[in-house]
């Protein structure tokens, strides 16, 4: 889209400077400034003060009165809006050298966020260049606070970290690779579990390693469960200094006492926060540390570029992935890079099957499944440039679904919820 200068036609250039927005025409010097459109007449303009009007239009322009038959043309049952719409139509057909100089804020919108999206588009692709040309992985940099933070608590009086976020990104090896440079080994200073565990084997869990690092790892349904909150809560947190923690009961599979001072440090890893119980949840999260592990799509793709260098993977197979998917395909995560590695290897060594790119055939059938086609009109929307109020017309003409649906797509395609009950 662009819009050609009246007095040179040759393209202006978009500038902006704040909220401000310009047309400049490099050629001729000539500046437009993008302005609101007039808010309609309240009186409605009879036909006379409307041909006026439109002649003022005219020789502001210095379009000669005589191009076109103001009398015959101008409708006495139509607005001045409606009717100027109309004359200008008219003059770019008699002659097409006419140029509309006129510029709201709407198309300028349209305009900058082309243009942002372009510089955007240019500065991802560089960047790749950028890690494919560099032979050493620097894959810190996207994990700096995370593997601060986690140095932190293990150094300082913080009794606890809570990190969040999609799976495949991380958050487990992160953890564990922080650790092994801090010098700390498995057993000996911490204990990494991943399993289901009830409120009683947490419990005796937290008892047995009373004076070591936890890690507790995709451990969502122990915030499903009030009782281990509250075993979580006491073992993180006390307003006398030391952390006892309580569990009566007259079961003879406890292996601890009713009470005892938790001295160890905990790091819960979550995929999500369950909405369930959030006031619960939020009094937990706020007695340690909490850091959520997102990365935006371009970020991932960034990422797994670097891991191709730290684990041999051909740099084709994230092209492909980027060739193939967008922010509104599910799970384009790291996982996803290793599975498809391994897929490429097993067809590459068997180069019979699909002429050896079945590869390509299965990736292409793990993105169909993984992309939601209205999430896919969302983005092809935020992509336009458009103003909100056009995305949102849009949106509900091509999926039948209403305003409030539009901003739901919206705010999960951005990671801000997993599902309509979090929006809502």
């Amino acid at each position: 889209m662009s819009l050609k200068c009246k007095e040179c036609g040759e393209d202006l250039k978009l500038v902006h400077e704040g909220k401000k927005v310009y047309l400049i025409c490099e050629n001729c010097g000539n500046v437009i400034k993008a302005k609101k459109e007039k808010k309609v007449e309240r009186r409605k303009l009879s036909k006379e003060e409307q041909i006026e009007k439109i002649k003022e239009y005219m020789r502001k322009r210095k379009i000669p009165l005589e191009t076109i038959d103001l009398e015959a043309e101008v409708d006495g049952s139509l607005t001045f809006e409606e009717n100027l719409k109309r004359i200008k139509e008219k003059l770019k057909v008699i002659d097409d050298s006419i140029v509309e100089d006129e510029f709201n804020e709407e198309k300028a919108e349209i305009l900058m966020n082309e243009h942002l999206r372009k510089v955007m588009q240019e500065e991802f692709q560089k960047d790749i260049e950028r890690i494919k040309k560099k032979s050493t992985p620097e894959l810190d940099k996207y994990f700096r606070v995370l593997k601060e933070m986690i140095k932190i608590v293990v150094k300082s009086d913080l009794t606890g970290l809570i990190i969040y976020g999609d799976a495949g990104l991380g958050k487990t090896f992160q953890v564990l690779k922080t650790l092994g440079e801090m010098g700390l080994k498995v057993q000996e200073d911490y204990v990494y579990i991943s399993t289901h565990i009830t409120p009683l084997e947490l419990y005796n869990l937290l008892y047995k390693y009373q004076d070591r690092i936890i890690i507790l790892d995709d451990c969502e349904k122990l915030l499903e469960d009030l009782k281990t909150v509250g075993i979580l809560k006491s073992a993180l947190w006390s307003s006398v200094g030391k952390r006892y923690v309580f569990y009566y009961s007259t079961t003879d599979k406890r292996e601890a006492p009713e009470q005892f001072e938790f001295k160890g440090k905990l790091i819960l890893l979550f995929n999500r926060i369950p909405s369930r119980y959030k006031e619960v949840i939020d009094s937990l999260m706020s007695r340690v540390l909490t850091y959520k592990l997102d990365f935006t799509y371009e970020e991932r793709i960034k990422i797994m570029y670097e891991l191709c260098k730290l684990y041999n993977i051909p740099f084709e197979i994230v092209d492909y992935i980027k060739e193939r998917t967008s922010p509104a395909t599910d799970n384009v995560n790291f996982r996803t890079l290793i599975q498809l590695n391994l897929i490429y290897k097993y067809y590459k060594q068997n180069p019979s099957e699909l002429n050896g790119s079945g590869w390509k055939v299965i990736a292409d059938d793990m993105f169909k499944q993984n992309t939601d086609p209205i999430m896919e009109v969302v983005c092809e929307l935020i992509k336009s440039g458009l103003p909100v109020k056009e995305q949102v017309r849009r949106f509900t003409e091509k999926t039948g679904l209403g305003r409030t649906s539009y901003f739901y797509y919206k705010a999960k395609l951005n990671g801000k919820v997993k599902s309509w009950n979090e929006y809502n």
